[in-house]
């Protein structure tokens, strides 16, 4: 009994031996074959008998595989996952010169398969070389090459053509802007023009006191006045940029800024008669300096809307992909001010 004890471990310690010494011998034999990282970094109790075999032999059984088999040997150990690279890929899936249907329809960078239709073709001086792209990772690489040009045409993979979002960004087959995007301007554009009635209607009330109490008083009736007939224009040339989606800043801009202007004798009054006393802030005067203030924080909010567009800064850059909650939110406001700038004054 302790003989047959004795005899089955030393079978067993000898077989250990054996396994051990068909690993070194295996390892010293392909030291050379296999790619710069080390061998010793596989633990040797969790991987494959396939890991002891040479690279070259390796990748002669990968190559029997299809793109989405060898992208999910890439995940099963740290090995594959470092010597299966873009090149090493391409390089397996390449015949006759030529990339295979599968690894056409395989991202470049992320290694996603999505399908068809949802992978964009990067530009390339080789022309029959892997360069697909999935929407995410191209939004993240390649769409600001497109931001100052967003008339330029992408290729999809399955040989459509198609544009950058003007709004978010991100790949579009039809026209420049994705449907909700171009909703989403056309809301803002309501805004603005909202906006801009809401002003008029503050002028109307303006002018109408100022014709019924400061008949007397130029300082007040005179920009009043002005100020109606120009707001009424200045209106008017945004409703047709609206229904008509055409451009007339370069008219509306110095209207304006005259407009602003022209407020400066009546708050200069306004501000005289509420310090010495004969009026107060619910008065005549309280209005037309709260209305003055408001234009000057729109003309401040123009400017560092234009500040931060001069810059450089992409508006879409709060559709990016992977961002922090902070960050998503310093662009969130760094596009509305930009939005809010350009959408009133193209």
């Amino acid at each position: 009994m302790h003989g047959s004890y004795y005899d089955k471990h030393s079978v067993m310690s000898t077989s250990k031996a054996h396994e051990l010494q068909l690993w070194r011998t295996a390892s010293q034999a392909s030291r050379f074959s296999q790619p710069s990282q080390a061998q010793s970094t596989v633990n040797l109790g969790n991987t494959s008998p396939l890991i002891a075999l040479p690279w070259e032999l390796q990748l002669s059984i990968i190559s029997h595989l299809d793109v989405r088999g060898a992208l999910q040997l890439r995940q099963t150990c740290q090995l594959y996952f470092q010597h299966l690279t873009t090149e090493a890929v391409e390089k397996l899936f390449t015949e006759a010169g030529y990339i295979t249907f599968d690894l056409l329809n395989c991202c470049i960078e992320c290694f996603a398969m999505p399908p068809i239709g949802y992978l964009v073709l990067g530009e390339s001086c080789r022309q029959n070389s892997w360069r697909s792209s999935c929407f995410r990772c191209w939004r993240v690489k390649r769409s600001s090459d497109y931001y100052l040009k967003p008339d330029r045409f992408i290729t999809f993979v399955n040989g459509r053509t198609g544009h950058v979002c003007t709004f978010c960004g991100w790949p579009v087959c039809f026209n420049i802007m994705h449907p909700s995007c171009r909703r989403m301007v056309l809301a803002m554009k309501l805004v603005s023009w909202g906006l801009s009635v809401i002003h008029f209607s503050a002028l109307i009330l303006a002018i109408t006191a100022a014709w019924i109490h400061y008949v007397e008083v130029p300082a007040v009736l005179i920009p009043a006045t002005l100020n109606f007939f120009i707001a009424f224009g200045s209106l008017t040339l945004l409703t047709l940029d609206l229904l008509q989606d055409s451009n007339t800043t370069h008219s509306r801009l110095p209207m304006e800024l005259t407009s602003t202007l022209l407020w400066m004798p009546a708050v200069v009054y306004a501000a005289q008669r509420i310090s010495g006393g004969h009026a107060s802030w619910n008065s005549y005067p309280a209005f037309i300096c709260g209305l003055f203030t408001a234009r000057l924080l729109t003309h401040a909010l123009n400017v560092i809307g234009f500040g931060i567009s001069s810059s450089g800064y992409d508006t879409r850059s709060p559709s990016l992909p992977g961002l922090s909650v902070c960050r998503r939110a310093l662009y969130v406001v760094c596009s509305f001010l930009v939005y809010w700038a350009s959408v009133k004054y193209r």
